[in-house]
């Protein structure tokens, strides 16, 4: 059963806003993994949050109607059992809390279907799809999070430059998120004039993967690339290393240097490393920009664990709340406050390095924001991630587009 957890940063005595009140707190809804496969993902997006909403706080609040209002965050638990729990968690966030902001994480495909009914302000940090992408889903919904689309063209791109490869493998399970990296890269590999000459899904509950590796190996291939999550992906990095196999290997995952080690283990895991290459959104770490680096500098501090590039995102997202509301002039009006989303300049306070549109806007006509991505190899001296290309891609085209920023040293951040 899916259940809601409030995260109560404020003392006590102080009144929820509800629908139609203007009370003393605002309170801001998270949908998100906290327990089931993706919870790996949901412990840091709630910990973003969670220094972001003391720090809204502690810069006095949400200001509107000429009155500061403190803010909560509401933290609801999906399970990562999005068709049994969204239909449970989404009443109890938008119709019982009467939340008038949602951030929504990997369950925005089965958030978008309610809100019909029930229309409220929805920013997207984690999409799990790209086919139909999810700002087509309803047009309350808001995309931070570079997605497949922004992170996948650079990889037949990237591995041509850099390996001269054109030849590109596929391995990885049969489910969504992983099917949409398989066909974003056909599409993408096929525009720089490379290929993609075997497609090896298998269940996603396997664990021998010995035959899907033969598979693809057997395809002589320049390059493999493995789709799916980071506990998908580990055990399939372990095997190709135990193949023998020296290819050079692409992921989208958002491994840290930390969970490689956990995952394939101290003893072994630089070796296993030591091909591979992640393509994501940009860390706090790899972020060109200064306010990131400070902001994963912080966060490492505060809960001890290297921000993954979704950290940023997740923080950014309460204070783009904060502006819309304040833009909008109200902490209850839904719909006056996704129209400010629509038109909201990026706040000076986010820290991702949001990619300005026209007139300093965050968001496209689509209602998609755009960060830059980056593509790593591992730095065997180091046992971590350092950064080697970065680039903007997307929809509608998927182009790819190098970005010319200076890389920070990364030789710190080792697992």
């Amino acid at each position: 059963m899916a259940v809601a957890t409030a995260v109560v940063l404020l003392s006590a005595g102080l009144s929820a806003c509800g629908a139609d009140s203007g009370g003393d707190i605002v309170r801001l809804g998270a949908i998100l993994p906290m327990t089931g496969a993706n919870a790996t993902y949901g412990k840091p997006l709630r910990q973003a949050a969670e220094l972001a909403v003391n720090r809204v706080n502690a810069a006095g609040g949400i200001t509107v109607d000429g009155r500061a209002r403190k803010v909560e965050l509401a933290v609801y638990d999906d399970g990562t059992a999005y068709a049994k729990n969204i239909p449970q968690v989404f009443p109890q966030a938008v119709l019982r809390d009467h939340v008038p902001f949602l951030m929504t994480a990997w369950s925005t495909y089965n958030v978008a279907p309610l809100l019909k009914a029930n229309p409220v302000p929805t920013v997207d940090v984690l999409a799990a799809t790209w086919q139909p992408p999810v700002t087509d889903l309803d047009d309350h919904v808001f995309l931070l999070r570079p997605f497949t689309p922004d992170i996948i063209p650079g990889v037949p791109t990237y591995m041509k430059k850099k390996y001269k490869a054109r030849r590109i493998a596929y391995i990885g399970p049969d489910e969504a998120f992983a099917n949409g990296q398989l066909a974003s890269l056909k599409e993408a590999a096929a525009k720089s004039g490379s290929r993609v000459v075997s497609e090896v899904r298998y269940p996603a509950d396997s664990t021998d993967l010995s035959s899907s590796v033969r598979k693809a190996l057997a395809s002589h291939p320049e390059a493999i690339h493995v789709g799916g999550s980071t506990q998908a992906v580990a055990p399939l990095l372990t095997q190709l290393y135990q193949a023998g196999s020296k290819i050079p290997v692409s992921m989208y995952t958002g491994m840290t240097p930390d969970q490689a080690r956990d995952l394939i283990g101290p003893g072994l895991y630089g070796r296993v490393m030591a091909h591979v290459h992640e393509f994501e959104g940009v860390t706090p770490q790899t972020n060109p920009s200064r306010a990131a680096q400070q902001f994963g500098k912080d966060f490492k501090q505060r809960y001890r664990s290297y921000g993954i590039d979704l950290t940023q995102w997740s923080y950014d997202a309460v204070w783009i709340a904060k502006a819309a509301m304040e833009k909008a002039d109200t902490v209850t009006d839904k719909e006056a406050i996704s129209d400010a989303l629509r038109d909201l300049t990026v706040p000076s306070a986010t820290v991702t390095g949001w990619r300005k549109r026209g007139g300093e806007r965050l968001f496209n006509k689509q209602r998609q924001a755009t960060s830059l991505s980056v593509a790593m190899s591992w730095d065997t001296a180091h046992n971590t991630w350092a950064p080697s290309y970065y680039y903007t891609a997307g929809l509608p085209g998927q182009t790819v587009r190098r970005a010319d920023v200076t890389a920070p040293d990364t030789s710190a951040t080792k697992g």
